[in-house]
């Protein structure tokens, strides 16, 4: 699976600093995979909530513009919300 930074993603680039001070993100990933694991859940069904919460970040990125017109899907059209920190 292939992993961005998370100023890629609009939700997630909206505050601070990203990383916190003595917080492991690697650790901190596999202590949720291994509650997953303890909780019961198959590796497949991980993957499966892996790729749904990366389709929910992907589309935060994407804001839809309108056209000008009635307001409807015709005239509108979809931007990419996608920056990086300075």
């Amino acid at each position: 699976m292939k992993v961005k930074e998370p100023d890629f993603f609009h939700y997630l680039n909206q505050g601070e600093d990203p990383e916190i001070e003595g917080v492991s993100d690697l650790k901190e990933f596999n202590n949720t995979l291994e509650a997953f694991h303890l909780l019961g859940f198959p590796e497949k069904d991980q993957r499966y909530m892996f790729q749904i919460l990366s389709g929910i970040l992907h589309l935060g990125n994407i804001a839809i513009e309108s056209g000008g017109g009635r307001g409807d899907s015709e005239s509108s059209r979809a931007m990419s919300t996608t920056r990086t920190r300075p």
